[in-house]
């Protein structure tokens, strides 16, 4: 099942709501549909969704589409200055460098905050991290379902967790 049908069966389903699914009907390419899933709102949806197993996504199918985009590949600008990074099934190291990162099904991710840099990491549900905080740096986690953050490494006051 493509992305764009996995979504229009939310859709009718009641599980995206019709401002959204404006959005997403006036992108005209791949990377517009990947902006629009992955910004602060759709990426936040795509993990409520993962984690409520409400049908799930279709991961392979998502990595198929949008593997240009992910793993660290294309940092992703948004007009009210943030931008965001997705990981989609990442063994490697995961650099926390955009104002929003997203780790998708990642059981061992291993994240490095810069110095001085101030992201926000979001993990799925079964997404477990290791985290590295270099001097200055500042973190928000958002965890979904199962997810957890097994150990942190670094200045722990300096470290918000919000469980969704």
């Amino acid at each position: 099942m493509q992305i764009r049908d996995w979504v229009s069966l939310m859709s009718r389903n009641g599980q995206v709501c019709t401002a959204y699914m404006r959005k997403l009907g006036a992108v005209e390419t791949k990377e517009d549909m990947f902006r629009v899933l992955c910004d602060a709102n759709g990426g936040a949806w795509l993990f409520e969704l993962a984690a409520k197993d409400f049908r799930l996504l279709p991961i392979e199918q998502f990595m198929k589409e949008f593997g240009e985009f992910i793993n660290g590949k294309r940092v992703m600008q948004y007009p009210k200055g943030y931008s965001g990074k997705f990981y989609c099934r990442h063994d490697g190291e995961i650099v926390a460098d955009a104002t929003l990162v997203y780790v998708l099904d990642c059981p061992d991710a291993k994240i490095t905050v810069p110095k001085n840099k101030y992201p926000s990491v979001i993990l799925s549900p079964h997404s477990h991290a290791t985290i590295a905080m270099e001097p200055g740096a500042r973190l928000n986690i958002e965890t979904y379902g199962d997810a957890s953050v097994k150990s942190i490494a670094g200045d722990m006051t300096r470290v918000r967790i919000k469980n969704q």
